[in-house]
């Protein structure tokens, strides 16, 4: 469903991951120091065989706005819309936007100034080996 390609082995010691390459036998191996892994996600089977849903399975949204793109009642957030920002931090600032720009979808008032989701992000880092 996405374009990234599967990760086929991790190699923790010597820091490299391995990614299997769509269509071919060779594999691309990439080097880290750092390695942060979430599953892939999916939006619910409902959701996927609806209307609401682009090309790539995700709910189809301005990314700024989270109003959806064609059916203008409908506003979307997290893993449905976005595939790779999948933290509860990521969840509560797109949600915020989503309930300020949902009240004013519904108080009518055309040309009301929405919000904007700027992208932001959140992930755990590690800071101590002991923890």
């Amino acid at each position: 469903m996405f374009s990234e390609p599967p990760i086929h082995e991790l190699y923790f010691p010597r820091g490299a991951a391995v990614f299997k390459q769509p269509g071919s036998k060779e594999n691309i191996t990439v080097p880290f120091t750092s390695f942060h892994f979430t599953p892939t996600t999916t939006p619910d089977p409902v959701v996927l065989s609806s209307s609401l849903v682009n090309k790539t399975g995700l709910v189809d949204i301005n990314r700024f706005t989270l109003q959806h793109n064609k059916h203008k009642n409908v506003f979307s957030l997290g893993s449905c819309a976005f595939p790779l920002n999948t933290t509860a931090g990521t969840a509560l600032r797109q949600s915020a936007v989503a309930a300020y720009n949902v009240l004013n979808y519904l108080s009518g008032k055309p040309g009301s100034q929405p919000r904007y989701y700027d992208g932001w992000n959140a992930a755990p880092i590690m800071t101590n080996l002991s923890t």
